[in-house]
């Protein structure tokens, strides 16, 4: 399962979630995205030009070659969070490698969303009752065009973002952790 955070975060907001996959047997990959944690040698994400940033979603699919090529390797998870949960979708479309994707409290526009209808993959939403993105707006839409049926919508209650959702609910990351273990042993 490859971790790709928010734009404003590193890779440590989802070590704990990193050790409850773990431990449910799955193999997990944590990097910093392009302009965040270590991975500065272009500079600060802010200092980057927009294009520039926005490429995340190539070091996601290099993460996916990476796990591909190990031992023993089978079907990849993507989880992102917010603008991460993006870059995870823009790696997981087309790619037959990728068996499973989970999208935590992000806009999804109508292209995203007419790529998640062409996926056959299950997709995990993560929304937040308070924030407009989840309830009525792109995400429950965005489940609504998904195919596959061991799809989920889970909408927490309150006004959180991302992993931040963690923080209050201690239930979601062993959640999580078993909905991408049980689609990616199937």
């Amino acid at each position: 399962v490859i971790l790709i955070h928010s734009s404003f975060t590193d890779r440590h907001i989802y070590d704990h979630l990193a050790e409850t996959m773990v431990k449910r047997g799955l193999t997990v990959l944590n990097f910093d995205s392009r302009g965040r944690g270590k991975s500065i040698g272009k500079g600060e994400l802010l200092d980057l030009p927009p294009d520039e940033r926005n490429k995340t979603y190539i070091d996601a699919r290099a993460a996916v070659n990476f796990l591909s090529s190990l031992p023993g390797a089978g079907r990849i998870g993507l989880l992102g969070a917010d603008r991460g949960a993006t870059y995870a979708l823009r790696a997981a479309i087309e790619d037959p490698r990728v068996g499973a994707l989970t999208l935590m409290t992000t806009l999804v526009s109508d292209k995203e969303r007419e790529d998640i209808s062409r996926l056959e993959i299950p997709v995990f939403y993560l929304a937040s009752e308070q924030i407009e993105i989840a309830t009525g707006g792109s995400m429950a839409k965005a489940y609504a065009t998904t195919r596959n049926r061991g799809s989920q919508l889970l909408v927490f209650r309150g006004g959180l973002l991302g992993y931040e959702i963690f923080d209050t609910d201690k239930s979601l990351e062993p959640t999580l952790a078993k909905w991408m273990k049980e689609q990616l042993s199937r």
